[in-house]
């Protein structure tokens, strides 16, 4: 159905980026002078009509849990020419919507919250599904993407006997947990593949702890403070606080901060060379080579 402006902005949606291809890839370009919400959200990309740039149709409906900026970005990631299938279809869509002549903007809203038994909690879930179904993006689809089973097809090691919890599957309990899934979305695909290892190790070592994601912590290793971190340890009834945790994974990878889990300085082994770790000014710690690592953990862990 035709979506106007004034449905946008009788809603608090305001247009944050255009879409564009650049060497044959969707880009993301900020409207000057637009501040992009930070905190929980929803977006939709839609598409001006030709001839009534004032209506438009909706293509996508997405929940950005950590700010429409990161979810962008991983969205870019998926579009990389060694991302993943989903990204890989959403950008022969956009490709193929932009060849047409159509042009594609991203409308932003910042989620309301409400108080759920005792706490502050954003409504950017169920906003997610009252927009598909007010809507009707064309694009999203009934059975939403699944992350391959964890340690399945991961290049030198045996695949499991049986099937394995998939990977979005482990964290549809846990709030902010599509998060997650979307951050493997936005890797490469070798780097998909050292996720599930790391996670393949979590359940491991870590059988029987629970998990919860945080916004980030202060005094990390160099490159992951104040990054979105899954949080292995013991979740607290009380406060849903993480107490004697075990392990942090950043949801984050770059060239400065690739994808790699904290330990607490409890865990790591005396004997390990400075050489080959970096430390928080907490004392918390992260392996420098996660594959080393992975490969021949009792070298790093007590």
């Amino acid at each position: 159905m035709p979506v106007t402006r004034q449905d946008f902005e009788a809603n608090s949606f305001f247009h944050t980026h255009d879409v564009a291809v650049q060497d044959a890839r969707p880009v993301f370009r900020p409207i000057s002078g637009r501040q992009v919400f930070s905190g929980a959200g929803v977006y939709v990309w839609a598409s001006p009509e030709i001839d009534r740039p004032d209506q438009y149709t909706a293509l996508y409906v997405g929940k950005a849990g950590f700010g429409l900026q990161r979810r962008l970005g991983q969205h870019a990631g998926s579009f990389r020419d060694n991302g993943a299938g989903t990204g890989q279809q959403n950008r022969q869509l956009i490709v193929e919507w932009l060849a047409q002549g159509r042009t594609i903007q991203v409308w932003g809203r910042l989620s309301a919250s409400t108080s759920l038994f005792g706490h502050e909690t954003s409504l950017y879930a169920a906003e997610e599904a009252a927009a598909c179904d007010a809507f009707e993006p064309l694009w999203n689809r009934a059975n939403f993407p699944r992350v391959p089973h964890v340690g399945a097809a991961v290049p030198g090691e045996p695949g499991p006997e049986g099937d394995l919890p998939l990977v979005a599957a482990a964290f549809e309990a846990v709030p902010l947990g599509d998060e997650v899934t979307a951050f493997f979305g936005g890797l490469d695909l070798p780097t998909q593949e050292r996720f599930m290892r790391v996670m393949n190790f979590i359940q491991q070592r870590y059988a029987d702890a629970g998990n919860k994601l945080v916004k980030g912590y202060t005094d990390q290793p160099p490159g992951y403070s104040g990054r979105p971190m899954l949080v292995i340890g013991q979740i607290r009834a009380n406060d849903d606080r993480a107490v004697n945790w075990s392990a942090r994974i950043p949801l984050v990878d770059g060239d400065d901060n690739p994808l790699t889990i904290i330990f607490p300085r409890s865990q790591r082994n005396p004997n390990l060379a400075a050489h080959r770790f970096a430390e928080g000014r907490a004392g918390v710690w992260r392996p420098l080579d996660l594959d080393e690592f992975l490969n021949e953990p009792g070298d790093y862990l007590r």
